[in-house]
């Protein structure tokens, strides 16, 4: 069982590990409490991500793209990941502005 996901050759570990949270959850619900955040510095860490989502509910998993400007972040709950969504998307980061959306599914 392969445990990454790969993008443009930049293993992604943690993809594959978020669709396997609690079952009770609809697909639907599953997929809302994971974020992807746009518009990153390019030198971002993992944990400066982390710490950026933190006011909004506890972070399980944020990963960064390294050199793409791009990252996910998962939430403990939908409820959490829609208030960062709210807050985040659009406000300004080190002369960006951060795009917010939920991360679409993956593909099978």
């Amino acid at each position: 069982m392969n445990n990454t996901d790969s993008y443009k050759g930049h293993n992604i570990p943690f993809l594959h590990y978020i669709g396997k949270e609690r079952k009770s959850q609809t697909m639907e619900e599953k997929e809302k409490n994971k974020l992807f955040v746009s518009s990153l510095p390019f030198d971002m860490k993992n944990e400066e991500l982390e710490s950026l989502f933190k006011p909004y509910g506890k972070v399980k998993v944020a990963f960064v793209v390294q050199n793409r400007g791009f990252g996910f972040v998962q939430f403990e709950n939908v409820i959490e990941a829609d208030s960062a969504l709210e807050a985040m998307n659009g406000m300004p980061y080190q002369e960006r502005n951060l795009k917010i959306a939920y991360a679409n599914p993956k593909q099978k």
